[in-house]
C-alpha cells in the first residue's frame, strides 16, 4: 500500500463562476514511479501494465522530455522541448493550465516570436515544433515567468500522452478523437 497525503479544497475559487465544475484535482507525484496514460477527451488516466505499455506505445511517438522534481523533491513535472533557432525550449506539460499556450519572453526570442507585450493579454496563433510529434498550433500568449512555457489544456487535449514516471520518457499520438 501506498501512502499518499491528501489535502482537501476548492478548486473552483481559481475560475470564472462560468467555468465548468471542477470535482478535484490529482498531480502526477499521484502516479509516482508508474506509467500512466493520459487521455483527457475520454476523460480518462490510464495506470499501465508493462503487458498494456507496450501496447500503447506501439503506434506512439517518443518525445523529448525530461521530468523534474519541485518541492524539494516532493513534486513532479514533465517539460516537453520545442525546437527553435537557437536550442530547445522546455514547455511545462500543465492540464491545469486553462488559459492560453504560455511563453516566457525569453523563450519567444529564442524562437524567433513576438506575441503582444502589452497588458490587453492578447492571444496570437503560434506554431511550434513539439520534438519528436510533430508541429503543435495553438493560441499563445506573452507571461513573464520562471519557465520557458507552459502548454495548455486545448493543446494536450489533441493528443493521448503516455508518460513514465520512473525515467521521464513521454510518448504521444494525436487523439483519435479530437476532430482535429
Amino acid at each position: 500500500m501506498t501512502k499518499l497525503d491528501v489535502t482537501v479544497s476548492d478548486p473552483m475559487i481559481y475560475f470564472p463562476p462560468t467555468a465548468p465544475q471542477i470535482d478535484g484535482i490529482l498531480s502526477l507525484q499521484t502516479f509516482e514511479d508508474q506509467i500512466v496514460t493520459l487521455d483527457l477527451i475520454g476523460n480518462n488516466i490510464i495506470i499501465e501494465t508493462d503487458k498494456s505499455f507496450k501496447r500503447r506505445i506501439a503506434d506512439m511517438k517518443p518525445l523529448r522530455s525530461r521530468l523534474s522534481r519541485e518541492l524539494g523533491g516532493y513534486g513532479v513535472d514533465i517539460f516537453l522541448a520545442i525546437r527553435s533557432p537557437k536550442g530547445k525550449v522546455w514547455m511545462l506539460l500543465d492540464t491545469g493550465n486553462t488559459n492560453k499556450l504560455l511563453l516566457a519572453p525569453h523563450a519567444q526570442k529564442q524562437l524567433g516570436i513576438d506575441l503582444d507585450k502589452s497588458k490587453d493579454k492578447t492571444a496570437k496563433p503560434v506554431s511550434l515544433e513539439l520534438l519528436g510529434y510533430g508541429t503543435i498550433e495553438a493560441l499563445g500568449r506573452e507571461r513573464e515567468m520562471i519557465y520557458d512555457g507552459m502548454m495548455n489544456y486545448d493543446t494536450i487535449l489533441k493528443m493521448l500522452l503516455t508518460i513514465d514516471l520512473k525515467s521521464g520518457n513521454v510518448w504521444a499520438r494525436e487523439n483519435p478523437l479530437s476532430g482535429k
